[in-house]
């Protein structure tokens, strides 16, 4: 298993998507309707003159059912191993299908050949703390938050950890699966930076690249499929504060472990 760290405070986001310009042998989902602006007459042939349908209406249909290329449902069956049902979204635009479960989120492609996933990528949020205490004492210093309690509206998902003063949530759209987070009280000791730390799953790779903004997963076979950056970082008042992406060793039993900081001052 690696781990992710995440050093942030009060309100983060990142983005999940698809890498772009590393070409992949992957059918191709079908062609499904797309909302176009209303104009005058912009209706099928077989629904011109139909009592109470006019162009707004059909735009209004058509745009539905693009965003249900995005909502989150349940369902009964999933493609996962040992997750007979889960909370699940398709994402048209880049042929990704997320499984939100109580520990965290599952991706797989959207569209596949065979009867399992060519890959699979998971995240697990395991704990917080300050960061000078987690690196000094390794994961005893982390505040764990466990399972999340799931709440699903359309196309976001708020993840509600017991007794944590830490919450969560996923939106997923055309730009891919966007992931924050907000803590609404420091963890207890002092420090300078605070971590967050989630453990990464599945059989991709990490790379964290040389501008330490992203991390990038590629498959066994070296090709890149998943991008995991555009992190920014909120105070309570809205400043935006710097904030950097690293990975590094994890501890006894851990394997390796995703590290992302974000410095600052706590005063």
């Amino acid at each position: 298993m690696n781990r992710l760290h995440l050093i942030y405070i009060l309100l983060l986001a990142l983005l999940l998507s698809p890498v772009v310009g590393d070409a992949q042998a992957q059918p191709s989902p079908p062609s499904l309707p797309v909302a176009q602006p209303a104009v005058e007459n912009d209706l099928p042939e077989e629904l011109s003159g139909v009592p109470g349908v006019t162009a707004d209406w059909w735009a209004a249909v058509q745009e539905n059912i693009a965003r249900s290329e995005y909502r989150i449902t349940w369902q009964e069956r999933t493609y996962l191993d040992g997750v007979e049902a889960a909370y699940q979204a398709p994402n048209r635009a880049h042929n990704l299908r997320t499984y939100f479960t109580p520990d965290g989120v599952r991706v797989i492609p959207r569209f596949f050949d065979d009867e399992t996933p060519p890959w699979e990528w998971g995240l697990t949020l395991t704990g917080y703390g300050y960061a000078s205490t987690m690196l000094s004492t390794g994961a005893d210093a982390v505040q764990s938050v466990g399972a999340a309690v799931l709440a699903a509206d359309d196309n976001s998902i708020a993840y509600q950890y017991p007794n944590s003063p830490l919450a969560g949530w996923y939106v997923n759209d055309e730009r891919g699966l966007e992931q924050g987070f907000t803590l609404h009280e420091p963890p207890p000791g002092t420090g300078a930076e605070i971590v967050l730390e989630l453990a990464l799953d599945g059989d991709l790779t990490p790379h964290l690249t040389p501008d330490g903004e992203a991390v990038e997963f590629t498959t066994p076979l070296g090709v890149r499929v998943l991008r995991y950056g555009e992190l920014r970082v909120h105070d309570a008042t809205g400043r935006a504060l710097p904030a950097r992406l690293s990975l590094s060793p994890g501890g006894e039993g851990r394997g390796e472990r995703g590290r992302i900081e974000q410095p600052y001052s706590s005063t």
